[in-house]
Protein backbone atom coordinates (compact mmCIF):
# COMPACT_ATOMS: atom_id res chain seq x y z
CA UNK A 1 0.00 0.00 0.00
CA UNK A 2 1.12 3.43 -0.30
CA UNK A 3 0.95 6.70 1.45
CA UNK A 4 -2.16 7.59 0.11
CA UNK A 5 -3.80 4.67 2.04
CA UNK A 6 -3.65 6.27 5.38
CA UNK A 7 -4.42 9.98 3.99
CA UNK A 8 -7.83 10.49 5.18
CA UNK A 9 -8.27 13.12 3.18
CA UNK A 10 -6.92 11.29 -0.25
CA UNK A 11 -9.49 8.51 0.66
CA UNK A 12 -12.09 10.83 1.02
CA UNK A 13 -11.55 12.69 -2.27
CA UNK A 14 -11.02 9.73 -4.26
CA UNK A 15 -13.76 7.76 -2.68
CA UNK A 16 -16.58 10.91 -3.46
CA UNK A 17 -15.25 11.05 -7.17
CA UNK A 18 -15.82 7.55 -7.09
CA UNK A 19 -19.18 8.37 -6.17
CA UNK A 20 -19.98 10.81 -8.41
CA UNK A 21 -18.74 8.63 -11.20
CA UNK A 22 -21.08 6.04 -10.41
CA UNK A 23 -23.90 7.96 -8.82
CA UNK A 24 -23.47 11.80 -9.65
CA UNK A 25 -27.01 12.11 -11.54
CA UNK A 26 -28.80 10.33 -8.66
CA UNK A 27 -26.60 11.03 -5.44
CA UNK A 28 -25.99 14.36 -5.30
CA UNK A 29 -25.57 14.64 -1.04
CA UNK A 30 -22.22 14.10 -0.07
CA UNK A 31 -22.17 15.17 3.80
CA UNK A 32 -21.12 13.43 6.65
CA UNK A 33 -24.69 12.83 7.27
CA UNK A 34 -25.52 10.74 4.83
CA UNK A 35 -25.08 7.65 5.91
CA UNK A 36 -23.24 6.55 2.17
CA UNK A 37 -20.41 8.63 3.20
CA UNK A 38 -20.71 7.48 6.88
CA UNK A 39 -20.03 3.75 5.45
CA UNK A 40 -16.77 5.58 2.90
CA UNK A 41 -15.82 6.95 6.21
CA UNK A 42 -16.17 3.11 7.47
CA UNK A 43 -14.13 1.82 4.59
CA UNK A 44 -11.45 4.46 4.68
CA UNK A 45 -10.70 3.72 8.04
CA UNK A 46 -10.27 -0.18 7.23
CA UNK A 47 -8.28 1.25 4.41
CA UNK A 48 -6.15 2.91 6.72
CA UNK A 49 -6.22 0.67 9.58
CA UNK A 50 -4.65 -2.19 6.91
CA UNK A 51 -2.58 0.70 5.60
CA UNK A 52 -0.33 0.91 8.81
CA UNK A 53 -0.76 -2.77 9.86
CA UNK A 54 1.16 -3.11 6.72
CA UNK A 55 4.28 -1.42 7.61
CA UNK A 56 5.03 -3.27 10.52
CA UNK A 57 7.14 -6.11 10.85
CA UNK A 58 5.73 -9.29 9.94
CA UNK A 59 7.81 -10.99 13.47
CA UNK A 60 5.31 -8.12 15.59
CA UNK A 61 2.39 -8.90 13.68
CA UNK A 62 2.70 -12.48 14.02
CA UNK A 63 3.87 -12.02 18.38
CA UNK A 64 0.60 -9.49 17.87
CA UNK A 65 2.83 -6.83 20.14
CA UNK A 66 2.02 -4.27 17.58
CA UNK A 67 4.17 -1.71 15.89
CA UNK A 68 3.99 1.70 16.34
CA UNK A 69 0.62 3.18 17.86
CA UNK A 70 -0.60 -0.36 18.33
CA UNK A 71 2.06 -1.17 21.06
CA UNK A 72 0.04 1.18 23.09
CA UNK A 73 -3.59 -0.64 22.26
CA UNK A 74 -4.79 -3.09 24.84
CA UNK A 75 -4.71 -6.68 23.68
CA UNK A 76 -7.82 -8.38 22.93
CA UNK A 77 -6.93 -10.78 26.05
CA UNK A 78 -6.71 -8.10 28.05
CA UNK A 79 -10.10 -6.12 27.15
CA UNK A 80 -12.27 -9.08 26.56
CA UNK A 81 -12.54 -11.33 29.15
CA UNK A 82 -13.22 -15.23 28.94
CA UNK A 83 -14.78 -15.83 32.70
CA UNK A 84 -18.56 -15.90 32.56
CA UNK A 85 -20.86 -14.30 35.46
CA UNK A 86 -23.06 -16.87 37.37
CA UNK A 87 -25.78 -16.96 39.67
CA UNK A 88 -23.12 -17.69 42.60
CA UNK A 89 -21.30 -14.79 41.81
CA UNK A 90 -24.02 -12.11 41.59
CA UNK A 91 -24.95 -13.37 44.95
CA UNK A 92 -21.35 -13.24 46.27
CA UNK A 93 -21.71 -8.92 45.06
CA UNK A 94 -24.73 -8.95 47.06
CA UNK A 95 -23.80 -10.31 50.26
CA UNK A 96 -20.67 -7.42 50.02
CA UNK A 97 -24.23 -5.04 50.27
CA UNK A 98 -24.21 -3.79 54.41
CA UNK A 99 -27.15 -5.23 55.75
CA UNK A 100 -27.57 -8.26 53.27
CA UNK A 101 -26.82 -11.78 54.85
CA UNK A 102 -28.10 -14.04 51.81
CA UNK A 103 -28.92 -13.45 48.11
Amino acid sequence: MNAGTMDFAYLRSEGIRHLEEMNGQVWTDFNTHEPGITILDQSRYAIADLGNRERCAMPDRLAGTGCGSYARLYTPAMILPNAAVNLADLSKMAIRVPGEKNA
